[in-house]
């Protein structure tokens, strides 16, 4: 396995459920209707990415960029939380011998507290990624309470992913990635239903993308 940027323009589906053969047999060539190209990665949650799911999705050609799901919502955050979730995720990546220099991702959405409990939990949970040699990626969801000021100094975090929600922009750099669409139940050959969010990775201001994992 190796990390490497995701290319300008990928599209990425990215859903709880792990993919099976099945659903990777049905997706093989399949073209997201309203585009001309075809999947490119999947953002999977670490909580159930097995290293049997990565060895089978690598094995198609495609790429893997790992996300850390959320805290229920009105959670409070803290520095201790954060830290705590980091660790949780690194040590998921270090088990499936994720390599060193992809990027993963905070999920950070659904907060209650103020701006300072955000900013503590993003720091602590950035740092955590960071001293795996890993770069954080914010996926910034309903409800974070920061300004763009706020995102763009979080401690750790150099790239950021644009919810669906009604969001603030990143001073300075702005998004890497944005998802596109409601969560789509895509109809895929042989009858297969999978329900997944549809993203489209590009680059930043600053000229900045994901990387991700591939065979």
């Amino acid at each position: 396995m190796q990390a490497v940027e995701v290319p300008f323009g990928a599209v990425m589906l990215d859903m709880l459920s792990p993919l099976t053969e099945g659903a990777l047999d049905a997706l093989d060539g399949f073209v997201l209707p309203g585009t001309r190209t075809g999947i490119a990665l999947f953002g999977r949650y670490l909580e159930n990415l097995s290293a049997d799911e990565v060895s089978r999705v690598l094995a198609r050609g495609y790429g893997i960029l790992p996300i850390g799901e959320s805290r229920a919502n009105g959670y409070i955050p803290s520095t201790a939380s954060g830290g705590a979730d980091g660790l949780r995720e690194v040590t998921r990546m270090r088990a499936l011998n994720l390599p060193e220099d992809i990027t993963e991702v905070c999920d950070l959405e659904g907060m209650g507290g103020t701006e300072q409990d955000t900013v503590n939990y993003a720091n602590a949970y950035g740092s955590c990624i960071h001293a795996a040699r890993c770069s954080c990626m914010t996926y910034v969801g309903d409800g974070v309470p920061l300004s763009p000021a706020q995102l763009f100094a979080l401690a750790d975090t150099t790239l950021y992913w644009h919810s669906l929600s009604n969001v603030q922009q990143v001073a300075t750099c702005d998004y890497c990635a944005i998802q596109a669409y409601p969560t789509q139940k895509l109809v895929l050959p042989g009858g297969i239903i999978l329900a997944a969010d549809v993203s489209f990775i590009y680059r930043d201001k600053k000229g900045r993308g994901p990387k991700m994992v591939v065979a």
